[in-house]
């Protein structure tokens, strides 16, 4: 489809785009797990902030912004019925734009709940609602 990974250090991605070699800030990345059954990347491209978010269809469908149109939708949900039929798995990815400030206030959220009591259940709560 015209996008290679092509390698990474700690927080930069090399990807190759329709022949055009580009970085690509990790900033942020929380593997999958068996409570939040997907994963999800904060990354920054070309100045933009994105929140990339890869799970199970009806995880990543559940947090689609319900106060916009989503005109793919219905074609997406004929596609995963006919993989279904045929017996096969689909992984889903959604994107989210955010900005440097809803960046910082998700991060400082994050931070500050580090090291309290159930510190990780917190954490998957900030992420949900940053999901969202």
């Amino acid at each position: 489809m015209g996008f290679v990974y092509k390698g990474s250090s700690l927080s930069k991605l090399l990807i190759d785009i329709e022949g055009q070699e580009q970085q690509v800030e990790m900033l942020k990345s929380f593997e999958f797990n068996s409570d939040r059954k997907r994963m999800s990347v904060i990354v920054r491209h070309d100045g933009v902030l994105k929140m990339y978010v890869k799970g199970a269809d009806s995880i990543i469908k559940a947090r689609l912004a319900t106060d916009r149109p989503q005109p793919f939708l219905d074609g997406v949900n004929d596609k995963l019925d006919f993989f279904a039929k045929k017996g096969l798995r689909t992984l889903c990815i959604a994107l989210k734009v955010i900005t440097e400030h809803e960046y910082e206030e998700f991060n400082n959220k994050l931070n500050a709940c580090l090291g309290q009591a159930d510190s990780e259940a917190k954490q998957n709560q900030i992420i949900d609602e940053m999901e969202m």
